[in-house]
């Protein structure tokens, strides 16, 4: 019957999966006859049909009397409607659970593919009292894009202000395979982060992270702000090694995750090496059940590396590392140390019905032992051939001669084909070996000019190779001979009676011969052909300019750009660099650029300001790398040197604003951060470093900066300059805004050196304007 108790215990009105088509009003019937009869009812499942705007009426009406309705499951239930027909037959069933006044605790309306439009349809039921206590939102598989995500974030804020930000509370919220990409993962991250309290979060196949790494850090900043989370789904988004590392990091403080999807991310073995590293703490996540990482591209080491890492969590149930690329002897490998860190029950094994196919296809997986769990490795794109991607160090020659053993003898009858030429290769050797024996005892001196040039350097003699040129003859003397070059010795001696009559004759400070003056500049003996020695003061060789490690510096931007205010990672960022001078501006270093698009202007503008008041900047005020990196950090946002879109052009706005706020000329909102950091106190001791920056700025990028960046500054510099020139009444400044604004102008004005700064930097921008052809 279509009513009926579900297995929660509660009482379901139910027409799920009866592919009904309801146009008409009268095609509606038994669902409103069914409502009215059961005004008991919990549950409502339409899920399975298709509603028509004419149907959807009589059902809003149904249910206005349906006041204890706590579920309502709308999920398919549009297919083959026009998406003009959808958004108004949500409105009027949205209508009537408004109107009912019941207290909706789940709403699913996922696989229905309304798209911006449709998502209207349930905006005013999201933002009334009636889903203030909603904790379960299903929308998955909506095409929603930016700006069905805006109408949906929109709604949800609204609920949320209802109360006080008290209600509309989330628990679960899943909406994969909606095109947010990074601009929807920014809307969300907003309201989730303000809510803090999801339990499950799935947000599959989003495209997040495919133009940017920015939509990656909204994730983060969603997944540190509901410590809460059990359920994470963030599969088939392009969150890559990098943001595999972020969210790594992230993890460590979701102590109640039970289950984490991250298959076809493009973590890679990077990304999986970072998961290892946080897994490894028995205290992140101890409670893990589920862990999927299928389709990364992680290679064989970093995936044995991940096992070996898992091997604290005891709770594990379930792991999914196919269509990965670790070899056939790295999939063996794995399932070995998965078996002796006490894993391998958490492979998936094949049913009866998979065992035999594989039978019949020739594939090894129904066997007993190992092979068995081979089954969950049937998509591995790896191959024993490659090489690590980062480096690891897999011995290929071990891993195939175990392929060898392992899958077949194929390779071994290549080298059984090959026995016979190695035979004969081993005769010909043997037969040939006298001739070339021959050969090499009557082709002389083996003479090589570098040989020769550093024997001669060395105070050595040009001798064969392997001769002994010791003379066995006996001299005149009574002692073995000495020919025309002995006194070259290796050892720099001649103690002969011949060596001591040369001494007589030619002296110097080191053995005599014919050569000893060649390829020697410390000696300055003069022998017979001996060239003139030059006293020409040898430049010393120039010290290689220090090279800055990218990856470790992109490391510590991103950390410090996260949040301006931290002080230790700032000092981080800073001891890195040191006082070397790591880079030159402009242009600006990639790296700066490309670690500034993952945050928000804001931040970028705060992080260099507070990096020109570090000791550092005071020290080495233009040439330093810190003041090199404040200037790049304002250029990556200020400067058109790149191509923009329409949203760099709002980021410029933002962070212009931002800067004005802190040089003083513009008031902060009340109550942010800037509205203490830029306190009439705190500018008199940092306005000067912040004048001097932009000073700075508009020295090396003054012609790249945008022109609307130029106005902005003009304008806004001139009109404080004047505040301070003709103060206002004060009996009109009676607010407290106004008050901290006079403050602070009269700050600048007491500071000669910020005054005649910021006159520089009115007459520059003026300039460039000028050159602009613009008016002001």
């Amino acid at each position: 019957m279509v009513a009926e108790m579900n297995g929660y215990g509660e009482k379901t009105v139910s027409f799920a999966g009866r592919t009904l088509k309801l146009d008409k009003a009268s095609d509606a019937n038994d669902i409103v006859s069914t409502l009215s009869s059961n005004l008991d009812a919990v549950c409502l499942n339409l899920s399975g049909n298709t509603l028509g705007i004419e149907a959807a009426k009589p059902i809003g009406v149904a249910l206005e009397k349906n006041r204890i309705i706590k579920r309502c499951l709308f999920n398919d239930l549009f297919t083959g409607r026009l998406k003009s027909e959808i958004a108004p037959a949500l409105k009027h069933l949205s209508a009537g659970l408004i109107a009912s006044g019941c207290q909706i605790t789940e709403l699913d309306l996922s696989d229905n593919a309304f798209g911006p439009n449709g998502v209207v349809g349930v905006t005013d039921l999201l933002a009334s009292n009636t889903c203030c206590t909603l904790k379960v939102l299903k929308m998955n598989n909506q095409g929603l894009g930016h700006e069905g995500c805006r109408h949906l974030t929109e709604a949800l804020e609204k609920g949320r202000n209802l109360y006080g930000k008290q209600g509309l509370l989330l628990k679960t919220f899943s909406g994969g395979r909606n095109r947010l990409e990074n601009v929807g993962a920014k809307m969300l991250s907003k309201v989730f982060c303000d809510m803090g309290t999801l339990e499950e979060l799935s947000l599959y196949q989003n495209g997040i992270g495919i133009h940017g790494i920015e939509g990656v850090f909204s994730l983060v900043n969603i997944i540190k702000s509901n410590l809460n989370l059990r359920v994470l789904n963030l599969s088939d988004n392009s969150l890559t090694p990098r943001g595999g590392e972020a969210v790594a990091r992230a993890l460590s403080s979701l102590v109640n995750l039970e289950e984490l999807y991250l298959s076809d991310c493009i973590l890679r073995s990077a990304g999986a090496k970072s998961l290892a590293s946080v897994f490894e703490d028995p205290d992140t996540t101890p409670n893990l059940r589920v862990l999927n990482l299928a389709g990364n591209e992680i290679k064989a080491s970093a995936g044995i590396n991940l096992v070996l890492s898992l091997g604290n969590k005891s709770r594990l149930e379930s792991l999914d590392l196919n269509a990965n690329e670790f070899g056939r002897s790295g999939v063996r490998s794995i399932i070995q140390t998965l078996d002796s860190v006490g894993l391998l029950h958490t492979l998936p094994v094949p049913n009866d019905n998979d065992e035999s196919r594989e039978a019949e296809d020739g594939e090894v997986g129904g066997g007993g032992g190992d092979e068995a769990y081979l089954w969950a490795f049937d998509e591995d794109q790896g191959s024993d051939g490659e090489d690590e991607d980062d480096g690891g160090d897999e011995d290929n020659e071990a891993n195939g001669e175990y392929d060898d053993e392992e899958y077949g003898d194929s390779t071994q009858s290549q080298y059984d084909d090959g026995d016979e030429e190695e035979e004969e290769e081993d005769y010909e050797r043997e037969n040939y070996g006298d001739v070339t024996q021959n050969q090499k005892e009557n082709s002389g001196i083996n003479f090589s000019f570098r040989e020769a040039f550093s024997k001669l350097e060395t105070g050595g003699c040009l001798t064969p190779q392997n001769v002994n040129t010791q003379s066995t003859k006996t001299g005149p003397f009574g002692k073995p001979a000495l020919g025309l070059f002995s006194g070259l010795s290796p050892q720099n001696t001649d103690t002969t009676d011949a060596g001591l009559c040369r001494a007589k004759l030619w002296p110097s400070s080191g053995p005599v011969s014919l050569f000893s003056g060649f390829g020697n500049a410390g000696t300055n003996g003069k022998n017979l052909f001996s060239p003139p020695i030059l006293s020409v003061s040898k430049t010393p060789d120039p010290i290689p300019p220090k090279k800055l490690d990218e990856d470790k510096f992109r490391q510590h931007l991103i950390e410090a750009l996260s949040d301006p205010k931290n002080e230790i990672a700032r000092n981080r960022l800073i001891d890195f660099l040191g006082s070397e001078e790591c880079f030159k501006q402009p242009p600006i270093h990639p790296v700066i650029m490309l670690c500034s698009q993952t945050v928000s202007s804001e931040s970028v503008v705060r992080l260099s300001l507070e990096l020109s008041r570090s000791l550092p900047c005071r020290i080495y005020p233009v040439t330093g790398p810190i003041m090199q990196l404040a200037i790049g950090l304002l250029a990556s946002v200020f400067t058109d040197m790149y191509k923009r879109t329409s949203a760099d052009t709002s980021r410029t706005s933002y962070a212009t604003n931002c800067l004005l706020v802190h040089l003083g000329a513009i008031k902060a909102e009340k109550d942010s951060d800037d509205w203490i950091n830029c306190s009439p106190s705190a500018l008199k001791t940092s306005a000067q470093y912040y004048f001097k920056l932009t000073k700075t700025l508009i020295d090396y990028f003054g012609p790249q900066l945008i022109p609307s960046v130029c106005n902005s500054l003009t304008l806004l510099l001139s009109e404080q300059r004047k505040r301070e020139i003709q103060p206002p009444d004060r009996t009109h400044a009676t607010t407290a805004t106004t008050s901290t604004s006079l403050a602070a102008s009269s700050i600048i004005a007491e500071a000669p050196d910020c005054a005649n700064i910021r006159n520089d930097i009115i007459t520059s921008l003026e300039k460039q304007l000028s050159s602009m052809n613009l008016r002001r």
